[in-house]
């Protein structure tokens, strides 16, 4: 059974998109995979934030009354 071309298409898409971040992809489907692309981008955006400190987790525990 031939495969159909939007498939084909959607596939060669996150392949593309996948390679040139540098991301492997271990989906089967494309809604998968691209699914699984933006999980892995936020998640390494989330890790490089927390290591540079960007985020300052400091409660202030004086009280202003």
């Amino acid at each position: 059974m031939p495969e159909c071309p939007m498939l084909q298409e959607c596939t060669s898409n996150i392949r593309s998109i996948s390679r040139s971040l540098g991301v492997t992809i271990k989906s089967v489907t494309p809604a998968d995979a691209y699914l699984e692309l933006i999980s892995t981008i936020i998640n390494e955006g989330l890790v490089k934030i927390l290591l540079n400190d960007y985020i300052d987790l400091h409660v202030n525990n004086s009280d202003s009354a």
